[in-house]
């Protein structure tokens, strides 16, 4: 049973990423976006994810492969417009 809210919260916090994602692919701007914010959130979600398949927990899995795969886009046109805006010439200068 709990596991249930368990996938509906997976689906929450997946769409909650999805307007943003459509947003930058239409735009394909970014500057308002952090990319500390994009790390943080992969690595969170990386954790949920190892997490999950090490409980056997599905839901934390299915939100953990979303919300990573939502944020690729992100993190491309993030890192692609900061190379871009500032000259960079590779992604090491940023970090």
């Amino acid at each position: 049973m709990y596991e249930v809210f368990g996938y509906i919260a997976s689906v929450f916090a997946t769409f909650a990423f999805a307007p943003q994602v459509i947003k930058t692919i239409k735009t394909k701007k970014t500057r308002d976006l952090s990319l500390f914010l994009l790390i943080l959130s992969l690595s969170g979600n990386i954790c949920w994810l190892i997490n999950g398949y090490g409980t056997g927990n599905n839901p934390l899995i299915f939100s953990g492969l979303l919300i990573s795969f939502l944020l690729m886009p992100l993190f491309y046109y993030k890192i692609k417009n900061l190379k871009a805006d500032r000259k960079i010439k590779s992604v090491e200068e940023l970090l």
